[in-house]
């Protein structure tokens, strides 16, 4: 992976943190809160990828071609 960036970079990294929600019992992310910050940080980066393409299925105005916003 050259570039983990971007809406599949969201979805992935935000489909990851939210699975950490599914540790065992024993594991060091079930004894404190940190699991529960990685599931809200994890929704929110994969529902703001999500939003753009659900919005593109009517608007197709909406997709994001040609943008790019850290590099020049």
């Amino acid at each position: 992976m050259d570039d983990l960036g971007g809406d599949a970079g969201c979805m992935v990294l935000g489909a990851l943190l939210m699975s950490t929600l599914y540790v065992r019992r024993d594991h060091v992310l079930a004894r404190g809160w940190l699991r529960w910050g990685f599931l809200v940080i994890g929704a929110a980066a994969f529902c703001d990828a999500y939003a753009t393409w659900w919005n593109a299925r009517k608007n197709l105005d909406s997709i994001p071609f040609g943008e790019n916003e850290a590099r020049v």
